[in-house]
């Protein structure tokens, strides 16, 4: 339980392993047998340490498999997890294999997305297989124990800091 709290939130943390609280199954999505433009992240489109997207493509022209994403899921790049490449959603789309699509289960997807933003959570996907191009591995991860707090604590703190998020990039723009 963190020193600092909002007023009137007095209850335990809960530690659980994040695989209890998370899932990264997604839909696959085959380019091959769709017609329809559908928005695809890739890899470059995802900014190191800001939570910001930069761009996306039309996956129904890209060759490869992908996995799909809702609004509001976290993308975490799975690929060279130490450039710590993460967003929540801002449309429903497709994404590059390379990236996990991450969504709560017993947590708000909000939180999760702070989560992932965690030392503890990227120092888990750290430990990767492979030297040349690292790859974070799931099992690792959800294996990981963090402090879960309740429902109404989860959005505080979530709004607190997507609050404190806009104001950096307000700032950012100004500068």
């Amino acid at each position: 339980v963190p020193n600092l709290r909002f007023p009137g939130f007095e209850e335990e943390w809960e530690t659980k392993k994040l695989g209890e609280v998370a899932t990264n199954k997604s839909e696959k999505y085959n380019p091959a047998n769709e017609t329809d433009s559908i928005k695809c992240i890739e890899m470059e489109h995802l900014t190191t340490d800001t939570g910001q997207l930069l761009g996306y493509i039309d996956g129904s022209t890209s060759g490869s498999i992908k996995n799909v994403f809702n609004e509001g899921d976290v993308l975490f790049g799975k690929l060279r997890p130490y450039l710590k490449k993460y967003l929540q959603a801002p449309f429903d789309g497709v994404c590059s294999s390379e990236i996990w699509v991450l969504k709560g289960k017993n947590i708000s997807n909000d939180f999760l997305y702070r989560i992932v933003q965690t030392k503890l959570f990227i120092d888990l996907a750290n430990q990767s297989s492979g030297s040349k191009m690292p790859r974070a591995d799931w099992n690792v991860v959800e294996s990981g124990f963090f402090g879960i707090p309740t429902p109404l604590e989860q959005k505080k703190i979530s709004s607190f800091l997507a609050l404190l998020d806009e104001r950096i990039q307000t700032q950012n723009k100004i500068i």
